[in-house]
């Protein structure tokens, strides 16, 4: 037995079985195209015979018929099988990367794998016929000074039409844009490298703010200064987040407007942690 769709250059499993076999059998299975043929299994037989096996079937450049034919020969004689078989190309998952995702005007925009279209979709370059070493095509694409802002978008193309899009921007960036403050805050005065994602923590003892007194206020200013490794660009921006010492409230909800002694009290008694519920 064998999927009747299978999909070129991956691992499909087919499975044979002879039962009862009166004399000493030779079981051949073999994977039939229209320009070639691979045999898949091979085995002598003299006994009940059940076994599954891997192969990959070939790469095709379109959806293509085969074949798997099964021959049981002995002295006695042969017995044969065909059963069809379509097999469709590989998909393969392109994806174009960007050293950043932002650049200004006279920068390097290196990328991986391929035309290169400028905001108004004209193409400014393109590279033709490129071999992937490995799986990785490393190109890249000077910026001149003068370059229209806006997004650009870079495309590849195989041989089959597939098509896959990346874009970047380029822009004269200033601050740094500060999206979200969290309660775990950025100690002052120390120095820190971000992560892949551009983000990074730091923790701070809240007990030097005086949580329990009044007449101070329940925030505080985060400055940051940000320098790009390799470039030296450096971004400054802030940002402003509160704090509270109510670590946790209770609420009562559902309850009756109206109650009376000796009447059993019902509803929902609701405790709201400040960072979880």
């Amino acid at each position: 037995t064998v999927s009747s769709r299978v999909k070129a250059a991956t691992p499909q499993t087919l499975c044979a079985q002879v039962h009862g076999p009166s004399e000493p059998v030779v079981l051949t299975v073999t994977l039939v195209l229209e320009s070639s043929s691979n045999t898949l299994l091979e085995e002598t037989v003299e006994e009940d015979f059940y076994r599954c096996i891997t192969f990959q079937p070939p790469v095709v450049p379109r959806s293509t018929v085969a074949s798997v034919n099964v021959t049981v020969q002995g002295e006695s004689g042969t017995l044969s099988k065909k059963a069809k078989v379509l097999i469709e190309p590989a998909t393969f998952i392109h994806i174009i990367q960007t050293d950043k995702p932002i650049y200004k005007p006279g920068q390097t925009v290196k990328f991986r794998i391929t035309s290169l279209d400028d905001p108004n979709t004209n193409r400014i370059a393109q590279w033709l016929d490129n071999t992937i070493d490995g799986g990785i095509l490393d190109l890249s694409h000077p910026i001149i000074p003068e370059a229209a802002q806006g997004s650009y978008v870079i495309t590849a193309t195989t041989e089959q039409g597939e098509q896959v899009q990346h874009s970047f921007d380029i822009k004269e960036y200033g601050l740094f844009h500060f999206l979200h403050v969290y309660p775990t805050v950025f100690d002052f005065m120390s120095e820190f490298k971000t992560d892949k994602s551009g983000c990074t923590s730091q923790t701070v003892d809240l007990s030097e703010f005086f949580l329990n007194k009044s007449g101070y206020h329940d925030s505080f200013q985060v400055e940051a200064e940000l320098q790009e490794f390799g470039t030296g660009v450096t971004l400054k921006g802030s940002a402003r987040t509160s704090f509270t010492n109510d670590i946790r409230t209770v609420t009562f909800e559902d309850e009756p407007a109206s109650y009376k002694p000796g009447i059993a009290f019902e509803g929902k008694v609701n405790m709201n942690y400040t960072f979880k519920r």
